[in-house]
């Protein structure tokens, strides 16, 4: 087996459990999009010689909060090729390791693991996943879970997280908006001056438009 014959077979497993409700090939993955909020689920395979340890991840969001945010770092590329938010990303080991998934991946050798691995994937993300994300289907409540509950870690994602939650507290006019700009440039002292300069340039984007103005970005 190759592993663009276990892409390919992944694919076509997901394909037939995720299109009767309504997700559509996207990239690498699959996606949801309901009213701009959408959800995406991506399997990645690495190739062992012999095996070809198998993950998921998930992606979940606003796509107006990234048309925001590549305006402000004038990301035209990705402005025009976006398809799905990304203000939340799951990986199956992060899982793991909350103890809320019992692998971290899966160890596949044929088609039939594949398919055994794809089946319960697909389920947890049914049953548990699509239900959690759908408590945060309006730009309020994504931003209190990210700003107000959200545990910034000092991860490769951090300097991302830290974009989306101030584009976030703009677009719902959080009151709290200066103490965030604050903390979050604090968060970022020790990264590189590019990930620095990149956070200012939202700041200034995001500082220099009306919540209205960015509410007309979000929704072109």
């Amino acid at each position: 087996m190759k592993i663009s014959e276990l892409t390919k077979h992944i694919n076509e497993a997901v394909k037939q459990r995720l299109s009767p409700l309504g997700f559509k090939k996207d990239g690498y993955g699959f996606t949801l999009n309901e009213n701009g909020f959408t959800k995406k689920i991506i399997f990645s395979s690495i190739d062992r010689d012999n095996s070809f340890p198998t993950s998921f991840s998930v992606w979940f969001g606003f796509l107006g909060v990234d048309r925001v945010l590549f305006r402000a770092t004038g990301n035209e590329v990705d402005l025009k090729k976006i398809k799905h938010g990304g203000q939340v990303f799951i990986r199956q080991v992060e899982l793991f390791e909350q103890g809320t998934y019992p692998f971290k991946d899966y160890d596949i050798y044929t088609f039939e693991q594949a398919d055994d691995a794809v089946s319960e994937s697909l389920n947890y993300f049914i049953d548990f996943i699509i239900p959690d994300m759908n408590k945060f289907k309006s730009v309020l409540k994504l931003e209190e879970q990210i700003n107000l509950k959200g545990q910034f870690i000092n991860d490769r994602f951090l300097s991302t997280k830290v974009k989306y939650g101030l584009i976030l507290a703009k677009l719902v006019n959080n009151p709290n908006y200066e103490f965030l700009k604050n903390k979050y440039r604090e968060l970022l002292n020790d990264w590189s001056d590019w990930d620095k300069q990149e956070l200012e340039k939202v700041i200034d984007f995001i500082d220099t438009h009306s919540q209205e103005e960015l509410l007309k970005i979000a929704e072109e």
